[in-house]
Order: structure tokens, then C-alpha cells, then sequence
């Protein structure tokens, strides 16, 4: 009895050993590949992973014969690739990405004041904050070329000396004079007034705005504005990244600003995009006005 039992065992072997080489044999002729897919979250986009002009990356699978069929595969057979690219700056801060120079920038106030702690620790060389207009108070643009006129005057001067990183003196400031002219791009529509629109996006004030009273439309935007403390840290990190202590080194400071031209109009075409019968358009300037840093020694 026991002879008969392996006998029909060898002969099943015998009989399924060549389909078994056959299924193997086909898995390993076919090589499946899987796709990988790699995400720049920075650049919010997707691609294949390969440099320009190369080939997609594809992991080759393993041959697994005919037991593969329980590994869990999705349909597709793609899967996504999460890696960090090679950065100067390998810091992760929430709601902050890294521009030139390594200058983090900001969407939030308190994004922007946590920043703001590295940089004064000296992990970072700089944060900004753009939120400006991100109300939406005002249809804001850039000032086109032509279209305005700037005056800068600067005095402004910061010291600081060697080994004592955050403390120095602070002098001076910048007076502007900007002239605009009133925007154009509203048709039918006539310009009430002018109000005067200052924003920082570095400082201790970073992400603050003031708006002065309302000015006729034709009059200048007159303003001055200074270093503030953040500039005292930028001025000792520049001092000893070129090695310059026991001499001045020309730099800037730097601020927005903004005329808020009021429109009012009853005209068909401006109710249709301004139900209101109002409108502010808000042409604006980054001014930058000269700083002298003294690196004492």
C-alpha cells in the first residue's frame, strides 16, 4: 500500500514539475517592471524621477513562480517614490519654503515668527512674509514701468561689532518720495481719493500693514521708514561671511508700498465686475534704500 501511494506521489510530481518550470520559466522571460513615480512637493508636481532626456526609473520585480499571485500588488503596478532632494538649508519649516540665498518665505504670521527663531539662533540666514494683499481688499498689481516716479534718500546706518551677534547701534532712516499716476484699467470709472498703503515683510514687523488718511489722487506718496533689529543680525552674519570686521559694507533695507486709488462708477460694464459701484486698485512698490553696515572690530 505504501509502495502504491509513493508511486502515485512521484508520478504527480513528475507530471506537474514541467508546468511548474513552464510558469517559471515565463515569469522570468517577462521581467515585469515597476514603475516608480517621484514627487516634488516643493514644485507640487509629479514626474517619472529621471533627469531630463534619461529614462524613467523602473524597479525590475522579483520572479516569484506561481505563489506570486498572493503578493499585493496595486493594479497599475506603480507605486510613489517620497525623497527629500539635496539641499544648503536641509531644514523642514511648516508653511515656509526656501528661496534664493536660503531666505525662508512665510504664509502665516506665526509660520513667519517661527522662522524668525532660527534665524535669530543662526540656522537660517533669513525669513520673509508675502501676505500683503491676500485679503483681497484691493485688485493689486505691480506699478508698471513709466507709471510711477521714486525719490530715496538714505542716512541709514547700523554698527556692529565682532563677537557680539543681535546688539548694536541702529541710525538714520530712508525718506521716499513716490509719485504715481492714477490706474487706467477701469474704463467709465472716476478716482475718489488716494490712501497710502506701507507693508513689511521682514522684521519684528513682518506681515504688518498701515494705511495713512485718504489724499487726492494726484498728490505723491511721502513716507520714510529705518532699519529695524532684524537688520543688526543680518549686518554682524554678512560682516563675517566676508570677512570685512574693521571696515563698511553697502547694503539695503527694504519695504512695500502701495497707492489704494478708490474708484466709483455706475456705468453697466463697471457694475457688471463691481456690484458695489466701487473699486480699489492698488499699483504697488518695492522700495529699497541704501544701508551702510559698520563692522567694528
Amino acid at each position: 500500500m505504501q509502495t502504491l501511494r509513493a508511486f502515485a506521489i512521484a508520478a504527480s510530481a513528475a507530471l506537474l514539475a514541467p508546468a511548474l518550470l513552464a510558469q517559471s520559466t515565463a515569469g522570468a522571460q517577462e521581467n515585469p517592471r515597476l514603475s516608480v513615480t517621484r514627487c516634488d512637493a516643493a514644485a507640487n508636481t509629479c514626474g517619472s524621477g529621471a533627469p531630463d532626456g534619461a529614462e524613467a526609473r523602473n524597479v525590475p520585480m522579483p520572479v516569484l513562480g506561481p505563489t506570486g499571485r498572493a503578493t499585493v500588488l496595486s493594479p497599475s503596478r506603480r507605486t510613489t517614490e517620497a525623497a527629500l532632494d539635496t539641499a544648503e538649508y536641509r531644514l523642514l519649516i511648516p508653511g515656509c519654503v526656501p528661496e534664493a540665498a536660503g531666505v525662508f518665505v512665510c504664509e502665516s504670521v506665526l509660520e513667519y515668527e517661527h522662522c524668525r527663531t532660527l534665524m535669530v539662533g543662526r540656522m537660517i540666514p533669513g525669513c520673509r512674509i508675502e501676505i500683503a494683499f491676500r485679503s483681497g481688499f484691493a485688485e493689486a498689481r505691480p506699478a508698471r514701468p513709466g507709471e510711477y516716479e521714486m525719490a530715496v534718500k538714505s542716512n541709514a546706518k547700523v554698527r556692529v561689532t565682532r563677537g557680539v551677534r543681535g546688539f548694536g547701534e541702529i541710525r538714520g532712516d530712508a525718506d521716499v518720495s513716490l509719485r504715481m499716476a492714477a490706474p487706467t484699467e477701469l474704463p467709465g470709472a472716476w478716482c475718489l481719493e488716494r490712501a497710502r498703503y506701507l507693508y513689511h515683510s521682514t522684521g519684528p514687523k513682518g506681515g504688518v500693514s498701515a494705511i495713512d488718511d485718504a489724499a487726492p489722487c494726484d498728490e505723491p506718496i511721502e513716507f520714510s521708514f529705518e532699519p529695524h533689529a532684524d537688520d543688526l543680525l543680518r549686518a554682524y552674519d554678512l560682516c563675517e561671511s566676508f570677512a570685512v570686521w574693521g571696515d563698511e559694507l553697502a547694503d539695503s533695507i527694504e519695504i512695500l508700498a502701495a497707492g489704494l486709488y478708490h474708484f466709483r462708477s455706475a456705468s453697466p460694464e463697471f457694475m457688471a465686475d463691481h456690484p458695489a459701484g466701487s473699486a480699489i486698485v492698488a499699483p504697488y512698490v518695492s522700495v529699497k534704500a541704501p544701508l551702510t553696515i559698520d563692522c567694528r572690530v
